[in-house]
């Protein structure tokens, strides 16, 4: 899923760029439907909710490169297998830039939030990604960090 939503995003921004646009805020609001495997209790949980976006900024700086800014927010409610109930929380602040129009930098913090309702245990997902992006939308460099906390 991350990796779409990046390579889209690339997609977006050299677009933007290339036709020298400045933008300001946007917002849209789709369905999020994902699943999760709880770590702390190996339940599978399959969440539902909404994602909202908001694009802050697309344009060039007054040094010809592109930058991207934008926020979203996932606001879900899911259930285990197991009969458990869950919230999951989640906020990104996105910030790639375009390296002298021919690639896409970004580095990046997903946080989740995941709250077990009842006996359900919490849990936290960190997942840090770095990539470098190609005009051609060749992956150069991928470094993902992915980690979870029980709470």
């Amino acid at each position: 899923m991350y990796k779409s939503i990046i390579l889209s995003v690339f997609v977006y921004i050299t677009v933007s760029v290339s036709v020298n646009a400045q933008y300001g805020p946007t917002k849209t609001v789709e369905d999020f439907v994902e699943e999760r495997v709880n770590p702390c209790n190996g339940e599978n949980i399959a969440f539902e909710g909404t994602l909202t976006s908001i694009v802050k900024r697309v344009g060039l700086d007054e040094n010809g490169k592109g930058h991207f800014m934008t926020r979203s927010f996932i606001d879900a409610e899911g259930i285990g297998d197991q009969g458990n109930k869950y919230e999951m929380n989640h906020h990104l602040n996105l910030n790639l830039n375009v390296k002298d129009g021919s690639r896409l930098v970004g580095t990046n913090n997903f946080i989740y939030n995941v709250i077990g309702k009842g006996k359900a245990p919490n849990f936290k997902i960190k997942l840090l990604v770095h990539q470098v992006i190609d005009i051609n939308g060749e992956v150069k460099t991928n470094v993902w960090k992915y980690e979870t906390t029980c709470r």
